[in-house]
Order: C-alpha cells, then sequence, then structure tokens
C-alpha cells in the first residue's frame, strides 16, 4: 500500500446519513436535469432527500457542508472525498464557484424541490447567480458561500496555530467557517476562554487582524468579500458564544469588533457587515453584525449604505444583508431613505 493510499485508508469516515443525503441529492438534481419538476421519479427523490434531511438534522438548527479541494467539512471535521457521489458533488459545487451550502434545520419541502431545480440548470461560473436565485424564488431556509475553495486550507492552519489538540481545532474551525457555530455546547473553559476575547479590546484587534493579514498572505487573490466573509462569520458566532453573559456583555463586545471595523478599507468594512443575512425577522434573536447596525450613528450608517451600493453593487448579497438590518433598525424603509438623503 502507498503511504497516500495509506493516509486515506487512516482518515476520518463521513458519517453514512451524510454519504447517502449527498448520493440521493445528486441522483435528484440529474433527474432534474432530464425532467421536469412535476415528473414522479423527480417527485419521489425530492420527497425521499427531504425526509433524510430532516431526520439528518434532528435538533441541530443546520446542516453545513463545506466543499475543501478534495475533502467535505463537516462539524470542524475534513473527510476525504472516499465516495463517487460526494466526489461529484464537490466537482459540481467547485464548477460553480460555491464553497459552502447551508440547510436549516425548517427548510420546507418547497425550498428543497427548488433549490434542486435551480441547482440542475446552474452553469459553471454561476454561483452568484445561484445565490440571487434562490432570493428571488424566496427560498430562505437554503444558503450558499462563495469562498474560494482554498481558503479553507488557510483557516485550517489558522486553527491549528490557535488550537490545543484536534478536539479544539474543530471548534475554532467552525467558529471561523460555519454560520450559527456559536450554536453548539462549549464547555465551561473554553466559554471563558471566548468571553476573555470578546473583553480584550487590543488582543481582540489583533486577532481579528492577524486572521484577515493570514488570509491575504496565504491567499493572495483573496478578495475582499472572501476575506469580509470569514471575519464576520467569525465575529458573528463569537457573539453567539457570549449568549450565556450578561446582555451589557453582548453590547460592549459588539461596540469593541465596531471599533475595529473602522479601522479598515470601507470595501472590507462593508463585506465584513454584509457577509450574513438578517437573523429570522420572526424571533427578537439579534447577533453581534444586528448589534453593530444598531448602536451606529445616523449619519455612519447612511454613509455605510451608500459605500456599499457603491462599492458592492445595488444586487449584491453584501449590500442586500446590511440594507435589511438598517430596514430593522428603523422599521420604515420611507425613513431609511430619507436618512440617507439627509445625511449624504
Amino acid at each position: 500500500m502507498t503511504a497516500s493510499a495509506e493516509k486515506l485508508a487512516s482518515s476520518p469516515v463521513l458519517p453514512g446519513n451524510i454519504t447517502k443525503f449527498i448520493a440521493i441529492l445528486m441522483r435528484a438534481v440529474n433527474t432534474a436535469r432530464l425532467y421536469a419538476p412535476t415528473h414522479t421519479l423527480f417527485k419521489q427523490q425530492a420527497r425521499q432527500l427531504f425526509k433524510l434531511l430532516t431526520a439528518t438534522l434532528d435538533k441541530a438548527d443546520l446542516l453545513f457542508l463545506g466543499c475543501a479541494r478534495d475533502s467535505l467539512f463537516l462539524e470542524g471535521i475534513f473527510y476525504p472525498a472516499k465516495d463517487v457521489h460526494v466526489r461529484k458533488f464537490l466537482k459540481l459545487f467547485h464548477s460553480l464557484g460555491v464553497s459552502q451550502v447551508i440547510f436549516e434545520r425548517d427548510v420546507a419541502d418547497r425550498e428543497l424541490s427548488s433549490f434542486l431545480v435551480l441547482l440542475a440548470g446552474a452553469r459553471q461560473g454561476e454561483g452568484e447567480e445561484l445565490m440571487n436565485a434562490l432570493i428571488r424564488e424566496n427560498i430562505r431556509r437554503v444558503r450558499l458561500g462563495l469562498l474560494d475553495y482554498s481558503i479553507f486550507s488557510t483557516v485550517a492552519a489558522m486553527a491549528g496555530g490557535i488550537a490545543q489538540d484536534t478536539e479544539d481545532q474543530a471548534i475554532w474551525q467552525q467558529l471561523i467557517l460555519r454560520p450559527s457555530a456559536g450554536a453548539f455546547q462549549l464547555s465551561p473553559d473554553k466559554s471563558k476562554q471566548f468571553l476573555q476575547l470578546a473583553r480584550d479590546a487590543d488582543r481582540l484587534k489583533m486577532f481579528l487582524l492577524k486572521m484577515d493579514t493570514d488570509m491575504v498572505e496565504n491567499r493572495k487573490c483573496a478578495s475582499a468579500s472572501q476575506r469580509g466573509a470569514v471575519l464576520g462569520t467569525f465575529i458573528q458566532n463569537l457573539g453567539a458564544a457570549l449568549e450565556g453573559a450578561v446582555p451589557k456583555e453582548r453590547e460592549h463586545y459588539a461596540r469593541r469588533v465596531a471599533a475595529v471595523l473602522d479601522t479598515l478599507e470601507t470595501k472590507l468594512k462593508v463585506q465584513v457587515l454584509g457577509a450574513l443575512p438578517l437573523e429570522d425577522p420572526e424571533t427578537e434573536k439579534t447577533g453581534t453584525l444586528q448589534q453593530i447596525i444598531e448602536v451606529m450613528p445616523d449619519v455612519d450608517l447612511a454613509i455605510l449604505l451608500v459605500e456599499a451600493l457603491e462599492t458592492a453593487g445595488a444586487t449584491s448579497p453584501g449590500f442586500n444583508n446590511i440594507y435589511r438590518r438598517a430596514i430593522r433598525r428603523y422599521r420604515d424603509a420611507a425613513l431609511l431613505l430619507g436618512l440617507i438623503r439627509k445625511e449624504t
């Protein structure tokens, strides 16, 4: 047995339910390429996929599948693509320029079926078009990420430099990459470690700026949107990890982060604050990115929106995420637009 074969044989094995989920997903996509969405075979496969997804999520908030070069990122672990369907899954999303797929717990049967149809019709390099199509078709509980897949190796290196052991590295990798990672259970010691980082303004600034520097140096072509996505996800997740702390603690953390963001170039700041979609408007739960928007002076928010429009564009996820957060703050689009006209 060669060294590479031995390494593959000793590598972690992807859970069977995930392998099965991906296999059914790929079959359904292939069927959608051949038949209409009303065809019996497609409807059967889509329904089977929905049932398996529901069972897989169980009590989890979401299923996050990261598409690294030749492995699948799941729950903080990189699983080599040993199964043929997993390899085809990675190849498909690499061709689209999609780095991650997120299925939320309350995803509807209709949303999943519509996603499969859109995915079947997508062509090489159309990841952003596919993301915009999800918004257009009101598919809110299936989300995509557009990081260059090689950013995963940079994140793994970051986490490896911070972590004390393998389990600790998995936690850091999830905090950096996976939306809502703060929802998983943390030990008291780990919660204390995150709280100390959030409280120390100088250390927090150094940590965030080093993350950005590592991305720029290790990924020479890392765009502002990719850097913003990683930083925004980590900022949001670290805030979520503070949920057990008093509300004032989270507000102070948001203000410290805002101070760090003010030191960044405008284009990157826009991408950080627009990295993630608005939390479910039906809940009162507010993440750190929303808190930063809430405490931002009116004139600064108006300028931020104009800068987001100019640097990212009106149809970009970054601008739309910031705009929706601003609407949530003011509760009235007309009031917000009036503020923008007044302050700019």
